[in-house]
């Protein structure tokens, strides 16, 4: 057994000694997961080469990557260099040490001009440029969520100086430390256990792995950037607002990036592997839903606007935003009120339910939730068959409750 595989088994049997919390355990969609793919592979792992080749080849729901012999391959792969083009960033013009991992499946990785690819690390490398031209030089990284390390890899290729600090389920994170470790051999890990979350050294590492059970170590921590990708929509709505409460009111964090589930798909999508059946009633339904003290310095949810999920046709839509965090001497509810009933004044004159009107929504109830942009926004969520009416019809009746 390759050594890499005996540290990770030797870290995850530590970390399974205690058991999750209950906010934080999966969804029945990712218990499933578990079960059937994570928990078997990792019994059954002999070879980084081999578990690294099958990780990179079956990742998950939404970021699994287009194996170069599907019909739509050519499609994705194009959409995703036209995508990084209208980013400012073309592929030919990137630094030539950004490229798939040399272990990448060979049934998902292709050359394009020498360059190595994949579908899946195109994802992953929009994602962390659309950040990073905002967020700047982000030092203290954190990903909740951050799977087998994939969007981790490109970030610290980046910025070889960047401290990333992973947030995952434990069997995922044992994936993102065989193939971090095998990817940056040199590097500095910290692998937290519940047991050493409160000795944790916070200085001078390359990765901090943190489980889900033992998240009290991230408390009071400063991050420049935090990401999540396609997992805030995957989660039960107690261990959403487990995060949500981690990254804003237990951290300092400015940027926050988030892409994520939003609205369903057009009538008509005949392409396999649509994914809505895998989504219980047991999950959030918004996973955009942040406080009042956020300022909205990125939105793309359109086609036309473009963003890191909307290259495979066969995903579900999703909205990708940036927000800054607002320093807390800048705070001031007279002011959000002022500024969301403004917003809320414009998306009524908007003629159609496009993403600017959406945006306008998304930003007008986060600022000054009232009842009445809540039940128009109901109705319109409602009448496009949008999971996310559900979540503002709740919000709608604890107001109205709130009230009585």
């Amino acid at each position: 057994m390759d050594r890499v595989i005996s540290e990770a088994n030797a870290w995850l049997r530590q970390v399974l000694l205690t058991g999750l919390p209950d906010a934080l355990k999966p969804a029945r969609m990712w218990e499933d997961v578990l079960d059937t793919r994570h928990r078997k592979l990792i019994a059954e792992a002999r070879s980084v080469a081999s578990v690294i080749e099958t990780v990179t080849e079956n990742v998950g729901y939404f970021t699994k990557p287009t194996r170069t012999d599907d019909p739509v391959f050519a499609a994705v792969a194009d959409g995703y260099a036209r995508h990084l083009d209208r980013l400012g960033f073309p592929l030919d013009d990137l630094d030539p040490f950004l490229h798939e991992s040399p272990m990448a499946s060979r049934n998902v990785a292709y050359t394009h001009a020498g360059r190595r690819l994949s579908t899946a690390f195109l994802y992953y490398l929009s994602a962390a440029l659309t950040a990073t031209r905002h967020a700047g030089a982000a030092k203290a990284t954190l990903e909740i969520g951050g799977g087998y390390g994939g969007l981790a890899r490109i970030l610290k290729i980046l910025d070889p100086g960047r401290a990333i600090t992973l947030v995952d389920m434990p069997e995922s994170l044992w994936f993102a430390y065989v193939f971090l470790r095998s990817s940056f051999p040199d590097a500095t890990f910290v692998c937290v256990t519940p047991e050493s979350a409160s000795r944790a050294d916070a200085a001078n590492f390359d990765f901090m792995l943190v489980p889900t059970n033992a998240l009290s170590v991230l408390s009071g921590r400063r991050f420049d950037l935090a990401f999540n990708s396609q997992s805030l929509s995957e989660m039960r709505t107690e261990t959403y607002d487990c995060f949500m409460e981690l990254l804003q009111d237990r951290t300092d964090t400015r940027w926050f990036y988030n892409l994520n589930r939003f609205g369903r798909h057009e009538d008509g999508l005949s392409i396999p592997e649509r994914l809505e059946p895998a989504w219980g009633d047991d999950v959030v339904f918004l996973a955009s839903d942040l406080d009042s003290h956020w300022k909205l310095r990125h939105w793309a949810l359109s086609p036309a606007e473009g963003n890191a999920g909307m290259a495979d046709p066969r995903y579900m839509p999703v909205l990708e935003i940036v927000v800054e965090r607002i320093p807390p001497v800048l705070r001031n509810r007279e002011s959000y009120a002022l500024v969301g009933d403004g917003l809320f004044a414009r998306a009524k004159s908007r003629l159609r339910a496009d993403s600017q009107f959406h945006r306008l929504m998304w930003d007008a109830i986060r600022l000054s939730p009232t009842r009445d942009k809540l039940e128009f926004y109901v109705d319109i969520l409602d009448r496009l068959g949008f999971r996310e009416a559900a979540h503002y019809a709740r919000l709608r009746d604890r107001l109205g409750a709130a009230s009585e």
